[in-house]
C-alpha cells in the first residue's frame, strides 16, 4: 500500500495543479479564452507527424511484413528458383534476411528506448521518433551498427545491379547499355534515411 500511495502523489499532484490553471495553460492545443493570440505559439515549434513516433513504428512495420512475405516467397519457391539463377536468387535471399536483421533490430531498440522512457516521469510516450543510432551507445554499438546498414546496403544494390543488367541485356542486343546503367544505378541509390522502405519494395519488384 506505502508503494501505491508513493506512485500516484506525483500523478495527483500533476492532476490538482491541470484543475487549478485551468484554460490558462500555456500549451493547450486550443488558445485560452482570455489570449490575444489566434492560436497556440508552441504549436511552431512541433515537428511534423512525420518524425512522430507512431509514424516511426508504423511504417518501420509495414517495410518488415513486406520484408517478410518476401522471405516465405523466396523460401516457397527454392526448388523452381534456385536451378534457374542461383546468383539471382542468392542475393535476394541475403537481402531480405539482412533488411529483417535491420528491421528486427530498429524494432528493438525504438520499443526499448520508448519504454525506458516512459518508465520515467511524466510517464508517457515520446511524441518524437527514436533517433538511430542513440547518441549513448558505445563504439562497437555504432560499429556494429553502421556495419549492418553497409550489409544491407551493399547487398540490396549489388542485386538491383544484377537484375538490371540481366534485364536491359534480354531486352536489347547490345551489352554496352547495361554497362551504362550499372553506375546510373549506384548513384540513383536514394538518401540513407529511406534505405529500408526503398530495399524492401525493390526486393518485392525484382
Amino acid at each position: 500500500m506505502p508503494r501505491l500511495a508513493w506512485s500516484v502523489t506525483p500523478l495527483s499532484i500533476a492532476h490538482a495543479v491541470a484543475i487549478r490553471t485551468g484554460d490558462n495553460h500555456p500549451t493547450n492545443a486550443t488558445v485560452p479564452i482570455n489570449s490575444t493570440l489566434d492560436r497556440d505559439p508552441y504549436l511552431d515549434y512541433q515537428p511534423h507527424f512525420a518524425d512522430s513516433l507512431p509514424t516511426q513504428i508504423l511504417l518501420t512495420g509495414l517495410v518488415f511484413s513486406l520484408t517478410f512475405v518476401l522471405f516465405l516467397f523466396l523460401l516457397f519457391t527454392m526448388r523452381s528458383h534456385w536451378p534457374r539463377a542461383r546468383l539471382n536468387y542468392a542475393l535476394q535471399l541475403s537481402g531480405a534476411v539482412t533488411l529483417l536483421s535491420a528491421l528486427i533490430a530498429t524494432l528493438i531498440v525504438v520499443m526499448h528506448t520508448t519504454y525506458v522512457k516512459s518508465r520515467e516521469w511524466p510517464y508517457m510516450l515520446d511524441y518524437v521518433a527514436v533517433t538511430l543510432p542513440l547518441s549513448q551507445w558505445s563504439k562497437g554499438a555504432l560499429i556494429s551498427w553502421y556495419s549492418l546498414e553497409a550489409l544491407v546496403s551493399g547487398i540490396v544494390n549489388v542485386c538491383h545491379i544484377v537484375i538490371i543488367f540481366h534485364t536491359v541485356a534480354d531486352l536489347t542486343a547490345d551489352h554496352s547499355y547495361s554497362i551504362l546503367d550499372t553506375p546510373i544505378s549506384i548513384i540513383g541509390g536514394g538518401p540513407p534515411h529511406l534505405l529500408p522502405s526503398r530495399c524492401a519494395l525493390f526486393l518485392l519488384s525484382a
